[in-house]
């Protein structure tokens, strides 16, 4: 399973943002689709969440597609 979830991890090239309980979350949750269905979200779908130790923050869009966070 670790493995699988390593996979999904790195194909979303840096589009899962926040701490690792929630990365890992969102890779656990996508080993339950499709194939075809994770393609697409890890392509096409960022996830963003806070880190446990800031209140918030804030990403500009150009800052998200060039990876600048």
């Amino acid at each position: 399973m670790d493995r699988n979830i390593e996979v999904i991890n790195k194909k979303f090239d840096r589009k899962l943002v926040g701490n690792a309980k929630m990365r890992r979350l969102v890779c656990e949750t996508l080993l339950y689709f499709p194939r075809k269905t994770v393609d697409f979200i890890t392509k096409n779908v960022w996830f963003v969440s806070s880190f446990e130790d800031s209140w918030g923050f804030v990403l500009r869009g150009d800052e998200l597609v060039k990876g600048k966070f």
